[in-house]
């Protein structure tokens, strides 16, 4: 007689596989540790004592006749071994909302394959991710509902559905500083709606001649006219919506001669 060995509180399937049996046939099933009898062709159990069990069932056809099955594999029930887990890196104690982190965890003991879940304030987190191994880095993202100071852990089942949960990591979640342009200066304020990196970007300030240049036709050819039109307009006789100085007519002589590196300095433009 063969002989199955699982842990204790492991699901077991027992199924009849007799043939030749009608349709109105009846099956009864004994597990041999006292617990209730279940009827059915294919049933479940659970054994939640350490012992050897011998199972049995019976088979009763639709003409009433009963048909006694010897067990056919003895069940030898063992205490599952013991699983406990650690945390090896907790994610930084100060995090931004919008920030991406990370949990890990190891653990000895226990059956493979795991499992394992982020843990928050004490509630499991997020998905549950399959582990051959014995350790595991969880990577996740604080959202709007991270904002605060929370606990978070790391949550092991083993295949014979034994957990462990890791000593937990303390982390604070804030909002991003928020910021305003200036006068082409990025300053701190609560009513801002940039971020620091955006608002640096969308704070730098663009030389109007740079503008200018642009609107007509770049530097690739910069025109003889247009540089009439800048000397017209530093001597007062023509309005073109700004200050022009020697040092932009100095610069667009320069794209003007293909020299577009000194054009750039002298414009204070990045053009390529």
């Amino acid at each position: 007689m063969a002989t199955i060995v699982v842990p204790v509180n492991k699901e077991i399937t027992f199924t009849d596989t007799s043939s030749n049996l009608d349709a109105l046939s009846i099956y009864k099933w004994n597990f041999g540790d006292a617990s209730p009898e279940l009827t059915g062709k294919t049933v479940k159990h659970t054994y939640t004592l350490p012992a050897t069990y011998y199972p049995t069932h019976e088979v009763k056809n639709g003409c009433g006749t009963v048909y006694q099955i010897a067990p056919q594999k003895t069940i030898e029930v063992i205490q599952s071994p013991s699983l406990t887990c650690f945390i090896t890196s907790c994610p930084p104690t100060n995090l931004t909302l919008g920030d991406n982190t990370s949990i890990s965890a190891s653990w000895i003991g226990g059956t493979a394959p795991y499992t394992v879940q982020l843990v928050r304030d004490g509630v499991a987190y997020g998905s549950v991710v399959p582990v051959s191994g014995t350790s595991k880095i969880l990577n996740f993202q604080v959202v709007n509902t991270w904002i605060g100071t929370h606990t978070v852990a790391v949550r092991v089942n083993d295949s014979s559905s034994i957990s462990c949960i890791t000593d937990t990591c303390i982390v604070n979640v804030t909002e991003p500083k928020k910021y305003k342009c200036v006068n082409g200066t990025c300053v701190e304020d609560p009513t801002g709606t940039f971020t620091e990196p955006t608002c640096n970007n969308s704070c730098v300030v663009v030389s109007p001649i740079c503008t200018w240049i642009t609107n007509n036709g770049g530097v690739h050819p910069m025109r003889v006219n247009n540089i009439s039109t800048l000397i017209r307009s530093y001597l007062g006789y023509e309005n073109i919506g700004f200050t022009v100085t020697a040092s932009y007519i100095s610069g667009v002589i320069a794209y003007y001669s293909s020299n577009l590196s000194s054009g750039n300095n002298l414009t204070g433009c990045n053009f390529t």
